[in-house]
C-alpha cells in the first residue's frame, strides 16, 4: 500500500512532536527544550523523507527510460527489402543510395 510521502512525513512529524511533548513533561524539560527537540525531530524526518524519495524518483525515471527504449526500437521493423521505419515506409537500400 503506497502512502504519499507528504502524508507520511506529516504523520511522522506529528507523532514525534506528540512523543516529545509527553516525554518532555515526564523528564521536566522546559518549553524551549521541547521546542528544540521538536525542531530536531522535524529535521531528521525531512532528511529521511528526502533520502527515501530520491531513489524512488530515480527508479521511476529508470523504468520510464527502459520502456521508452523498447517502444523506440519497436518502431524500426524488418521487411523483405531490408530495414525500414514503420511510419516512413521502406528505407532506401544501399545499392539504391549510390545510384
Amino acid at each position: 500500500m503506497a502512502v504519499p510521502v507528504g502524508r507520511m512525513r506529516a504523520q511522522l512529524v506529528a507523532e514525534a512532536k506528540r512523543l516529545i511533548r509527553i516525554g518532555g513533561k515526564t523528564a521536566g524539560w522546559s518549553r524551549r527544550q521541547q521546542r528544540e527537540q521538536k525542531s530536531r525531530a522535524v529535521e531528521v524526518v525531512s532528511l529521511y523523507s528526502e533520502a527515501v524519495l530520491k531513489p524512488a524518483k530515480f527508479a521511476f525515471y529508470e523504468r520510464l527510460f527502459a520502456r521508452w527504449h523498447v517502444f523506440a526500437s519497436a518502431a524500426v521493423l524488418p521487411d523483405a527489402g531490408g530495414w525500414h521505419h514503420s511510419r516512413l515506409g521502406r528505407a532506401p537500400l544501399l545499392t539504391e543510395m549510390v545510384r
